[in-house]
């Protein structure tokens, strides 16, 4: 943790498993959910950009065929696979509403803002399916010439309007994107949850691969279904990805925590100035030395940036010993668990 002349102190404060209490804690984060899916989905309603399409482009003259993971599908395995495991372990073996609440809002949020930013390109760019013919079904061309060829640009269409407007939205992959998010999340939650650090070989190792290898399948199909081209899939799995990551990060855990079992009981940190009063510890199952002393083994893993605040659902040790750790006396929200 960086010190600078106004030293700081971790406020290590007892998580709670009181469930109305965390929904009004985060209720801004529920909130703003809220207002993400509807942008997302008042996205669908609006016109794709309408790219030029040339009757003779081989690019976009493959047949329309149906899809192997259809819409409901991926909703199952991206949404309802990751929380139905993340509610089971966290309530039934963890038995954490604290777990529950905070990894269902970190897979939400992911999800949402994938869904959201995939929207916003898709419309923005209107990068035409390599099956838009087989949707357009073109009757009515103007011939053009670019670079002494003949082209034979489309100007009326025949097809499905709902066809012809979703071959309009092949960048980047919506399916690939989601199911990278959802899935991803899961895998960090399961590496976290399982403990395998100490033998990365174990069977358990396996469990955390398995949400990547169906995320990996449900991609790969977009491109045997001609839905997506190969770049659609691989920038779609690195948007998923890469939101999964920040989110998990932010709501859950470090990515240096995964497969560490946690130390100390569920807590939340904060970082307050060296003026703040200091009392005794809450009922947290260790007594107030015991974090007073932290030993060199017992390091909290977290982001040391000068403005660094410990994400609300990390398991993990006490960092720098020479850090006093203190509760506010006037904190009522805090209870013991």
């Amino acid at each position: 943790m960086s010190v600078n002349s106004d030293r700081v102190h971790v406020l290590y404060e007892t998580r709670t498993n009181n469930v109305p209490h965390l929904l009004k804690e985060s209720a801004w984060e529920w909130v703003a959910l809220i207002f993400i899916l509807g942008g997302a989905a008042g996205l669908e309603l609006v016109q794709p950009f309408e790219r030029v399409a040339f009757a003779n482009d081989i690019n976009i003259a493959y047949p329309l065929s149906p899809q192997t993971v259809p819409n409901w599908m991926l909703a199952a395995l991206a949404v309802g696979v990751p929380i139905l495991t993340i509610l089971i372990i966290s309530l039934a073996v963890k038995r954490s509403s604290f777990d529950a609440h905070q990894s269902v809002l970190g897979l939400a949020i992911a999800l949402a803002f994938t869904l959201l930013f995939t929207q916003i390109v898709k419309v923005s760019t209107g990068s035409l399916r390599p099956d838009f013919l087989d949707r357009c079904k073109p009757t009515e061309f103007v011939p053009e010439f670019v670079a002494d060829a003949r082209l034979l640009r489309v100007k009326t269409c025949s097809g499905d309007p709902r066809d012809i407007k979703e071959g309009r939205k092949s960048f980047f992959s919506g399916h690939s994107s989601l199911a990278w998010a959802g899935l991803g999340f899961l895998s960090l939650y399961l590496s976290r949850h399982l403990n395998f650090q100490r033998k990365p070989l174990s069977p358990k190792y396996a469990i955390t691969v398995i949400p990547v290898i169906i995320a990996l399948l449900i991609s790969i199909s977009r491109v045997d279904n001609y839905w997506h081209r190969w770049q659609d899939v691989v920038v779609g799995a690195i948007v998923g990805a890469t939101v999964a990551t920040y989110c998990y990060r932010y709501h859950c855990a470090p990515l240096e925590d995964l497969g560490r079992e946690p130390d100390l009981p569920h807590h939340r940190l904060q970082r307050v100035s060296s003026g703040a009063p200091q009392t005794d510890f809450l009922a947290t199952g260790r007594s107030r030395s015991d974090y007073d002393n932290v030993s060199s083994n017992e390091s909290l893993r977290f982001n040391t940036g000068q403005n660094a605040i410990p994400s609300p659902c990390r398991d993990s040790s006490l960092s720098d010993p020479g850090d006093h750790v203190a509760v506010p006396a006037d904190s009522h929200r805090m209870r013991p668990r």
